[in-house]
């Protein structure tokens, strides 16, 4: 996201709040649940947090 800076094709997103929101909405439409900090972490094969 954080090289992202549109909404949509015509629209350009005010705040990283609002790109955030977006993706909640998303997350909530597709019945996903939020990852755990061990799973966003494991996503890009990061090493365990200490």
């Amino acid at each position: 996201m954080e090289d992202n800076v549109r909404l949509d094709r015509d629209t350009l997103a005010p705040t990283n709040a609002a790109l955030v929101r977006g993706v909640v909405v998303l997350r909530l439409e597709c019945d996903r649940h939020r990852a755990t900090v061990a799973e966003a972490r494991a996503i890009p094969s990061l090493p365990a947090a200490d």
